[in-house]
C-alpha cells in the first residue's frame, strides 16, 4: 500500500528536484511543495500509529493484558510490533 506512495514522492519530488529529506527539512528548508507532501506522509504515519495505539488499548480493555491471542486469533505480540512500524521510515530517520 505505502511503497507506491513513497516511490511516487521520491520520483516526483526528491529525484526530479535533486532533493533529500535532509535538504527539505534542514539545509534548503523553504516550505516548498516537497516539504508539504513530506509532512503529509509523516502525518499519515503518525495518525496510523495513534490508531494502532488506540486499537491495542481496546484489546487490553476488552480481553485483558495477559491474553496471548487477539479476538481474530492473531498473536497480540504481532499487533504490538505493528505499533513500532513506520510506513515511511526515511522521513523519521532524517528529520
Amino acid at each position: 500500500m505505502y511503497q507506491p506512495i513513497w516511490n511516487s514522492f521520491k520520483t516526483h519530488y526528491l529525484d526530479k528536484h535533486g532533493l533529500t529529506i535532509e535538504k527539505i527539512y534542514d539545509s534548503e528548508y523553504t516550505h516548498s511543495d516537497a516539504y508539504v507532501v513530506a509532512e503529509a506522509l509523516a502525518e499519515f504515519d503518525e495518525l496510523f500509529q495513534k490508531f494502532r495505539y488506540e486499537h491495542m488499548q481496546l484489546i487490553h480493555r476488552t480481553i485483558g493484558f495477559l491474553v496471548r491471542k487477539s479476538l481474530k486469533g492473531r498473536p497480540v505480540e504481532i499487533l504490538e510490533e505493528g505499533m513500532r512500524h513506520k510506513f515511511f521510515p526515511e522521513l523519521w530517520e532524517n528529520s
